[in-house]
């Protein structure tokens, strides 16, 4: 099957589908859905990291959700509660494209398969289908800081109505969000926070309106050790609100707790389970969700050679290299990284400078991290042998893969790329 007749087929799945339920709530609401992955795949699922794809390398991912009890309204006449969104079923299309390894841009399109719940106006239940509100966004890293401050990153998005607002997953018209990221790694643990605002025409939905809102939320994941430290537990807590008026209905936050497996250098898998925490629209009872995300091969062809200087007063002083996925030296390389030392005390530097590569198997953003990681590891060993003092400042930084010295189709290549090369700066 060619790759056009695929997607013809897809495209007529998804048409057919949102025509065999026609039913919807009996409302005009708003895009209810929040459920809203990072296109990229950083960080933990809806809290976005500032990690950015290597010039033109691009991902793919699905994600599937399913949630139930996701939006109640009360009728003002009598007093009672109705459940006109019950249980649905969501997926996310995810696509993303680094540029000049400082810039992403990607997108999604969401489509929900399945939806049930009880019309307002006939009290009869209904089943639906319908496309979701498409999105497009970008992400900007505009500061990778030193071992004792996050990274910090600028996400921006453009939503378009292209959803349904009877069945509450669409708005009425274009909105446009904002956020803040930061993400800071540490041995093992990678910890993310984003926080921003989504400018939406307000809607009225019997006794509730819904407005501008103020977004937050904070992740985390450990990496466990074992197999390599492909597997990995992710948590985080989300939310959102309306400031000028908000109160519990218009309060969604949820609580989501997840693992992660790298399958192979190409392809990653996540699943997990959520809660809402309060009574609000958007609010799961429960919420089960998985997904798959594939990153495409590099798209430019790096130039190898020797390392170049970062500036033109520093000095090089020694490399140090690791075993495959590995960030603790081998007992020769603490040898000789001993004579390296020696030769950083009589230079008597202001600066010491770590900066730490990995090869290129693995995903993106695992390569920046194990990049920090046998940064920070010699750091340590830097810091015992007694060069850490108000005289000397030792900074480390992670380059990932995106600073290769030689071609990874030989284990020799590999074994040069994985490296901490120490700088010098008098």
């Amino acid at each position: 099957m060619n790759t056009n007749k695929w997607l013809f087929q897809s495209i007529a799945l998804l048409f057919i589908s949102s025509l065999s339920w026609a039913g919807n709530t009996g409302l005009q609401g708003f895009n209810s859905r929040t459920f809203k992955p990072a296109s990229d795949g950083s960080g933990i699922y809806n809290v976005t990291g500032t990690s950015i794809l290597p010039h033109q390398h691009f991902t793919l991912g699905v994600t599937t959700n399913v949630a139930s009890g996701l939006v109640r309204v009360v009728n003002p006449a009598n007093n009672t509660t109705t459940k006109i969104i019950d249980l649905y079923l969501d997926q996310n299309f995810l696509f993303s494209l680094g540029l000049l390894d400082q810039w992403m841009v990607g997108g999604g399109i969401p489509f929900t398969f399945y939806q049930s719940g009880r019309n307002f106006n006939t009290q009869t239940d209904y089943t639906a289908a319908s496309l979701g509100d498409v999105w497009l966004d970008a992400k900007w890293r505009f500061w990778q800081g030193p071992d004792w401050w996050p990274d910090l990153a600028f996400y921006s998005a453009l939503s378009f109505p292209t959803g349904s607002r009877s069945q509450f997953t669409g708005d009425s018209s274009i909105s446009w969000e904002n956020k803040v990221i930061a993400e800071k790694s540490l041995p093992d643990v990678d910890i993310f926070a984003n926080m921003g605002y989504r400018l939406v025409d307000s809607v009225q939905v019997l006794s509730t309106t819904q407005d501008d809102e103020f977004s937050f939320g904070i992740g985390g994941r450990y990496f466990l050790p074992w197999q390599n430290r492909s597997w990995g537990i992710e948590t985080e807590l989300i939310g959102k609100t309306i400031l000028d008026h908000s109160t519990e209905v218009t309060t969604p936050i949820e609580w989501r707790l997840g693992g992660h497996k790298r399958l192979t250098k190409d392809l990653s898998v996540s699943s997990g389970l959520g809660v809402g925490l309060t009574e609000a629209f958007g609010t799961p009872g429960f919420r089960w969700f998985t997904g798959i995300r594939y990153h495409g091969p590099e798209g430019v062809k790096r130039h190898f050679g020797p390392p170049v200087l970062p500036k033109p007063d520093l000095t090089f002083v020694y490399a140090v290299h690791f075993l495959f996925n590995r960030y603790e030296p081998t007992p020769s390389q603490t040898t000789l990284l001993a004579e390296a030392i020696h030769k950083i005390v009589t230079e008597n530097p202001k600066k010491i400078l770590l900066y730490g590569h990995t090869d290129s198997y693995g995903e993106e953003m695992y390569n920046q991290v194990l990049g920090l990681k046998r940064a920070e590891a010699v750091k340590q060993i830097l810091i015992q042998a007694g060069l850490k003092g108000e005289d000397i400042e030792i900074i480390t930084k992670s380059f990932g893969a995106k600073e290769r010295v030689a071609s990874d189709a030989t284990i020799e290549g590999q074994q040069q790329n994985r490296r901490v090369e120490i700088f010098i700066q008098k």
